[in-house]
Formats: structure tokens, sequence, C-alpha cells
């Protein structure tokens, strides 16, 4: 146990579980390495599903929790900023070999801030990637902290190297969520969808709509417009709660509102992985502004409409299209619900092909290893 390669993987949110989630059991079932797994922030917000749940009934062996002040989690600059306390605290005592940060989150970068203050050596995955919001710049600082760099395609390392960051120290590895689709698909049948949320296949359209700034009236405004312009459409409209960013509230609120008065709406509060893939995979259309309707629904060839400004410039795969308003996007729905089932399929197909399916966690683990033996005085290993 002494000689093990300790490795930190710090999730805050159901959205980073889906990557850090196939990256955690490769690390668990490796000899040699010892998984210490640091799960907090909106994993513990009951508004937000309570999504530690699915994370404790996979029984990992080391799981620390760092629960914070769950009124404050809409005010999220000082709940990052608890964040951080918690976990300077939580890593001084773990002591581990590398921490593992992924993505673009503010509660993210306090966590690398956290890791870089008592000098553990961070490992920044998708990283190079771009976006809107304040995404982009909470993930260029968070790539400025690390000491190594895992990113998702070749275009994302060239991003990296032109910022100034050394080749030697990025590998291309995948995104890992694709390894938990890869795994969990079998079990994606529409009989499980008929029984878990009454719907047929191909019958509802998914939504997922976060904030694209941090106000709540605008916010309002917006799932307002959003779901209004769903309203004529036969297909039940199954909405997932948005995540803890401000202005999160003002999203809720219209959900909330539209559910009152209109049976043909249902919103849900978190949804586990497995049954989010469920969604995304026999769903008429998947509408709003997250990052797995650019990412993960076109895998199942499911088509996507991605609204306003949060996911500007981000790369996406085949069977997307965006539009900057949140209003009169009608005629989009229109050209993508009309995909027959073999255009869907072939959309699929080439996606699969674009990517690597089912290996980005074990190429991440291997590099994980080679990285800290080099760091400890080990054989350099080529990457």
């Amino acid at each position: 146990m002494g000689n093990n390669k300790r490795i930190a993987i710090i999730t805050t949110s159901r959205s980073d579980w889906v990557s850090l989630g196939p990256i955690a059991r490769q690390i668990e079932r490796t000899p040699g390495l010892e998984l210490i797994l640091i799960a907090g922030a909106y994993h513990f917000v009951k508004e937000l599903g309570y999504s530690f749940r699915d994370i404790k009934k996979e029984g990992f062996k080391r799981v620390k929790k760092v629960v914070l002040n769950q009124k404050n989690y809409q005010d999220m600059f000082p709940y990052a900023n608890e964040l951080q306390r918690k976990t300077i605290n939580l890593l001084s005592k773990t002591r581990p070999d590398i921490v593992i940060i992924v993505g673009d989150r503010l509660e993210q970068l306090e966590c690398a801030i956290a890791a870089k203050a008592i000098d553990c050596k961070i490992v920044h995955l998708c990283g190079g990637d771009l976006s809107g919001n304040l995404d982009n710049m909470f993930r260029y600082a968070i790539s400025a902290l690390a000491d190594y760099h895992l990113v998702k395609t070749r275009q994302s390392k060239n991003r990296l190297i032109a910022r100034g960051t050394d080749r030697s120290k990025i590998a291309i590895t995948g995104l890992p969520a694709f390894d938990f689709i890869s795994e969990i698909e079998p079990q994606l049948s529409e009989q499980a969808l008929e029984v878990r949320f009454k719907v047929a296949a191909y019958g509802y359209f998914l939504v997922l709509f976060n904030p694209d700034d941090y106000d709540n009236d605008r916010s309002y405004l917006r799932m307002k417009s959003i779901l209004s312009e769903l309203k004529p459409y036969t297909q039940k409209k199954i909405i997932v709660m948005p995540n803890g960013d401000s202005g999160s509230a003002g999203i809720i609120k219209a959900i909330k509102d539209v559910c009152k008065r209109d049976n043909g709406y249902a919103g849900y509060k978190s949804i586990a992985p497995e049954e989010f893939l469920l969604l995304e995979k026999y769903a008429a259309l998947m509408i709003g502004n997250s990052s797995s309707a650019l990412w993960e629904a076109p895998i199942f060839g499911t088509p996507a409409i991605n609204l306003g400004s949060r996911q500007d410039k981000r790369e996406a795969l085949l069977g997307v299209i965006s539009k900057k308003s949140y209003s009169c996007f009608s005629p989009i729905i229109d050209k993508q619900i009309m995909l027959p089932s073999a255009a869907r399929l072939a959309v699929a197909k080439k996606n699969r092909r674009s990517i690597n399916m089912g290996r980005a966690s074990f190429l991440t683990v291997k590099y994980l290893k080679e990285y800290i033996d080099r760091t400890r005085g080990g054989k350099h290993a080529r990457v």
C-alpha cells in the first residue's frame, strides 16, 4: 500500500462525474494505484437531486466528502471559496501524488488552486476546448495551473501548445464519458425507457438548459421562451434541472411554472447518468445548451439544437444545429425531427468513427502512471 501511486479525483457535480467515473473505476481495478475519490459541492444539493447517492452506490473503497453550506449554492463565488478552503484541508491530510481536475467550472478552478497551494501535481482533463460564458476563462486558468494535460482531440492539444504549453506535457486520450456509454449501452433499451419515464422511444424532447450568464431574471425569461416555443409540439417535454451556477434559480422557476399548468412537460431534479443516456438515446430531439447535446447525444444519432452563447466556439459532433437566440427556432425543430431513422443511424456511425470510443479511461490511467513515475524520478516514458 505504501508504494502505491496515490491519485485523487475531485468531482463536484453530476456533469463531471460522467467523465470522471470511468477513470475512477479504471484506477480502482489497476494494481499499484490507490484512488482517493473526493466528492463535494453540488453533489450534496437536494434541490439539484443529491447526486452523491449515485457515487455512493458504486461502492468505492475510499470516498472523502466535502459538504458545503447548501443554502449558498446559487451564490457561486462564496460557495466555490468555501470549497477551496475545505479542499486544501483535505488534500493536506491525504497527500496524493497527483490531483485530477476536469473541465471548465469555477468550482474545479478553486480545487486546482487548492492543490497548487499545497504543491500537489495537477493533471487537467479536457483542457484546450472552447466554449462561451466564463467557462473558457476558467478552463484557461486551470490549464495554466496544471502540470500535465490529457485532452480530447488534436485540436485541443494544438490550442494548448499555441498558448505556450510544452507539447511533451500533453497527451490525447479522447473523452472518458464515451467509455461509460460503451459500458452502459447494452442496458439502454426501449423497454427500460418506458418503465422508468413512461414515454415511448422518439415520443419526447429532452431539454437541458444552464445559465448563459448569472442573472436570475434573464435566465427565467430565456427558459420561459424556450419552453413556450416547444408548446405546439405533441411530443412530451422532459426537462432536466440545470447545474448550480448563479442564474439557475430563474431557470428552475420557469420549469416549475410550466410543469404546474401543463402536463405535457415533466421536470426532473436529477437523473442518474445511465438514465440520462437512456433519455439521450431515444429522444426525438435534444434542446438546450448542455455540452452533452454536442458530444453525447450525437453518439446515438440524436439530433440536437444548441441555443444561446454558453457553448460558443465549442466543437460538436455531427447532428447539432446552433442558434444564438432563445426563440423562433421552430423551423430548426421541424427540420431535425424529420430525420429518418436511417439518417440518425448514419450520423451515429460517422460520429463513432471519429472518436476514441471505449479506450479513453484506459489511456488516461496509462499516462497517469507514466507521469507519476517521471515525477517520482522513474524512467522517462514517451507520450
